[in-house]
């Protein structure tokens, strides 16, 4: 299995967010001394242990172990059942990558792309996660251009009431627009190190033990561009964890007052399996 069969799996079920900052980083994933596989969760089945290994580059008797068995190519309905899956935490991708490794085809929710702001906000207002997604994330867009106070309010409160609806890739851009406000707005303290703001970090951290809780294919992603950035001290950790066990219990608050079931944290066992095969299948054949 190819790691470059696991990011195009990845651009072709999340989309959104994703492209708008991982996709520019990986170059410095390649770089970097992680392992450039995408998937990660938190107690990893046999088989995506196994999905690891070989995305990693890892040697030894398990992974030629895991070549010899071929894996099984996903049907129609399987491939389908992976994009219901994706778009249920909120991706919008439904393009189809080419033997030549360029993406076509449109998008599956080009109505909400083309609504106005009034449109989704009447929307979101409504309970429609995705709406919430999208303005939010042309919010936080228009933050990191601006730096406009209300509109990071804005974008925030609307990113996590998709997350509160049970969307992970709100969580993305959450972490993006965090790690952004991190990155430019701390102070200079060597000339030959970028400024960092701590605070900012803490939280951008505080939103990635969020998704890795959750569960999504770009958690690991995330991980290795938000550490380029900065690592945390022992004390900021632990409040960067507890930051994230309240937003999680508070979003766990309002969605037992909404109705809604408890969330399901993770990546299921179903869908660990079809991520594997999916991984392993060159990623022109994935048409649902």
């Amino acid at each position: 299995m190819s790691t470059l069969n696991l990011k195009k799996l990845v651009v072709l079920l999340c989309g959104g967010a994703f492209l708008t900052w991982i996709v520019s980083h990986w170059m410095l994933s390649e770089k970097s001394a992680h392992p450039p596989g995408l998937i990660s969760m938190q107690q990893p089945s046999d088989a995506s242990a196994r999905a690891g290994q070989m995305a990693s580059g890892a040697s030894g008797a398990a992974q030629v172990q895991a070549q010899a068995t071929p894996l099984k190519p996903l049907n129609g309905a399987e491939v389908e059942r992976l994009y219901r899956w994706a778009r249920e935490r909120g991706g919008t991708g439904d393009g189809r990558m080419n033997a030549d490794g360029t993406v076509s085809g449109a998008n599956a929710f080009t109505g909400y792309e083309s609504a106005d702001n009034a449109a989704l906000s009447a929307l979101s207002k409504q309970g429609d996660a995705r709406a919430s997604a999208i303005l939010g994330e042309r919010l936080a867009n228009q933050f990191m251009a601006s730096r406009n106070s209300d509109d990071f309010k804005q974008a925030k409160d609307l990113l996590l009431d998709a997350t509160m609806r049970g969307f992970t890739t709100s969580l993305g851009k959450l972490i993006e627009m965090q790690a952004w406000l991190a990155e430019g707005s701390g102070l200079q303290s060597r000339v030959d190190r970028p400024r960092v703001d701590r605070d900012a970090l803490i939280q951008t951290y505080a939103y990635l033990h969020l998704l890795e809780k959750r569960g999504d294919l770009s958690t690991e992603a995330y991980q290795i561009q938000v550490k380029h950035i900065g690592e945390l001290s022992t004390q900021e950790s632990a409040q960067a964890r507890q930051a994230a066990d309240q937003i999680y219990a508070t979003l766990s608050q309002q969605r037992q007052k909404l109705g809604l079931p408890p969330f399901q944290d993770g990546i299921p066992p179903e869908i660990q399996s079809l991520i594997e095969r999916a991984a392993a299948t060159p990623t022109s054949d994935m048409k649902p």
